[in-house]
């Protein structure tokens, strides 16, 4: 004979894993890092030491870029525009509506592909803005 305490822990584990499942769906790095603020960090170049980069992230879904290319020009490159996430994935589209993506890591941006992929091997880290500030 089976009693009504018999079932109900199983329905338990039904919605546990059912509001397991939520929660994995609804934690993005939105809205559970706080990944607003400076970024910096010299990422690689194809035809020059480097690309001195710096990212400002606002609360308000806004970025500003600047960049400058190294033994190439001192001179400094700047973007505005606006920012959206899905996920762990940042993407800055300036005015132009050329767009970047960023994995958004704890303290941390890395770049990503031009197929929002990360870019793997030895090279990985030579990819990655570190935080300086949170706004």
């Amino acid at each position: 004979m089976q009693s009504c305490f018999q079932k109900k822990p199983d329905a338990l584990s039904e919605n546990d894993n059912n509001e397991t499942s939520l929660f994995d769906t609804l934690h993005t790095a939105e809205n559970s890092l706080d990944f607003e603020g400076r970024y910096l960090g010299t990422l690689p170049c194809t035809d020059c030491d480097g690309v001195k980069t710096e990212i400002f992230v606002n609360e308000n879904k806004t970025y500003k870029k600047s960049v400058s290319y190294m033994g190439k020009s001192d001179s400094l490159q700047t973007e505005e525009g606006k920012w959206t996430i899905k996920g762990s994935v940042l993407n800055l589209r300036n005015q132009l509506n050329a767009f970047q993506m960023y994995f958004v890591g704890e303290n941390y941006l890395q770049q990503l592909d031009s197929a929002g992929k990360k870019i793997g091997g030895e090279s990985a880290e030579k990819y990655i803005l570190k935080k300086e500030i949170s706004l």
